[in-house]
């Protein structure tokens, strides 16, 4: 699959999962056994269904921003920006009701137009300080 086909995928996935709050459609954009590297325990795609499920319960007005996309072979590189309001538990957070900006960096590895693996960089400590959990 070419590189501009694979960054159309990526696109998708943000915009009908993330964005779109289908998590029904993850089946349609990850392989069975996709793997979040960065995210210990997360080895397949219902176990990523869930993370998404639990982080869009969360945080109901939860928005990737698609800032650039780059495509080289099978690696897609997406920076963004996460934005949203606490209103339920999200990483052991109590809901807080504040609202958080950050940034992230995914690399997403695109085969047999699905994502078969996941490499990730959020910018936690800046949500939990906004969050309020950290000074």
């Amino acid at each position: 699959m070419s590189a501009e086909k694979n960054k159309n995928i990526a696109h998708e996935y943000i915009e009908q999962v993330w964005n779109g709050r289908r998590t029904d459609l993850i089946e349609k954009y990850m392989a069975e056994d996709v793997v979040h590297h960065d995210a210990p325990g997360v080895t397949d795609r219902a176990t990523i269904q869930k993370v998404v499920a639990s982080t869009l319960d969360a945080i109901p007005d939860f928005k990737v921003g698609i800032e650039a996309a780059i495509a080289e072979g099978d690696l897609v590189v997406v920076r963004q920006t996460l934005s949203g309001t606490q209103q339920g538990e999200f990483m052991g957070l109590p809901a807080s009701g504040k609202q958080f900006s950050a940034n992230a960096i995914y690399v997403l590895r695109i085969a047999g137009g699905k994502i078969t693996d996941l490499w990730g960089l959020n910018d936690t400590l800046g949500i939990m300080q906004q969050l309020g959990a950290i000074p």
